[in-house]
């Protein structure tokens, strides 16, 4: 099916139930204006001009779903600080479902100084280490509670510890004796998500997680059939995206020119929403992989954290 016969069928992908389990996090901008270096070392100086706070990580899944009219489910773990507060009012404002669970953890947050549209530097707050047996028990329990309602699950893991073995393996299955397909957006060694319908990692992690190369076809098709996945999506920024199915490779080339392209934040996030809400509708994984290209070309043009609306979506389908 070609691009424009998805988008003739769009709407099918609102409407939906998604559960979408994995790491909290919230985005501080920090926007201001530079205009002079600093006399104590070779940095500019940024005049701060305000603060803005968005929605990240699994949250940043979630976002693009109910953006695109369905309805998102997110379970996770945040601490007990004021970034949790932040989500959880962002989370409220954007109306998004969630249960979230509550350990004494610092709250990750991805602090980003901005000026005059470019990224200067990047500040990461957080810690790795996995929840609590307790937590994770009670995410086990919330699993088994959503995961009989939605219409198809969504992991996003950063691996800041919300995603354990232990999580993972009910969460799986739990899917195969529903039938509800999973699809991961991977930061672990490859077999760690064995039996899940799709992973869709960039191309440094199919590298640094499974020790592969794109141009290793036939090694990657095993791979899939090893851990029993049904397809492998690599995405490649401004080079596009490869699909590897079983026993198929499709090379799907990106939307937009690297001219185009404000920040590639939050792509991976979209990419997952998209193909997600796309089998969820019906479209097997080739279209879901072509929709959520698309969405990702208009991701990139943007500047920032920021979700994807469904009349832009189907307007750029449609070519209107």
């Amino acid at each position: 099916m070609s691009i424009n016969s998805v988008g003739k069928n769009i709407a099918c992908i609102r409407g939906k139930v998604v559960a979408v389990f994995g790491d909290l996090m919230l985005d501080e901008y920090i926007i201001g204006n530079v205009d002079r270096i600093s006399p104590e070392a070779p940095v500019p100086i940024v005049d701060i001009m305000s603060r803005e706070y968005r929605l990240g990580g699994a949250a940043n899944v979630a976002a693009n779903i109910k953006a695109l009219g369905s309805t998102p489910i997110l379970l996770s773990v945040i601490g007990s600080d004021s970034a949790a507060g932040k989500i959880r009012e962002l989370l409220t404002s954007c109306d998004i479902s969630s249960r979230i669970l509550c350990e004494n953890r610092p709250t990750t947050i991805k602090t980003r100084i901005v000026a005059h549209n470019q990224q200067l530097v990047r500040m990461d707050e957080e810690i790795k280490t996995p929840i609590s047996q307790d937590t994770e028990l009670k995410m086990i329990e919330l699993s088994s509670e959503v995961i009989p309602e939605c219409d198809i699950i969504l992991i996003s893991d950063y691996a800041k510890g919300a995603i354990t073995e232990r999580v993972i393996r009910h969460i799986i299955e739990l899917s195969q004796k529903t039938g509800k397909p999973i699809i991961a957006d991977p930061k672990r060694l490859f077999d760690f998500y064995k039996g899940v319908k799709l992973i869709t990692p960039n191309e440094l992690e199919l590298n640094r997680l499974s020790g592969l190369k794109i141009n290793e076809e036939q090694k990657i098709k095993n791979l899939i059939h090893a851990l029993d996945f049904d397809a492998l999506l690599v995405t490649r920024g401004e080079k596009g995206m490869v699909l590897f199915t079983r026993n198929e490779k499709y090379i799907i080339p990106a939307i937009c020119s690297h001219e185009e392209v404000a920040d590639v934040t939050g792509a991976g996030d979209t990419v997952l929403a998209v193909i997600g809400l796309g089998i969820a509708g019906g479209f097997d994984i080739s279209e879901s992989v072509n929709l959520a290209n698309v969405a990702a070309g208009l991701k990139v043009r943007k500047f920032g954290t920021v979700p994807i609306r469904y009349e832009e979506l189907e307007n750029e389908i449609m070519g209107k």
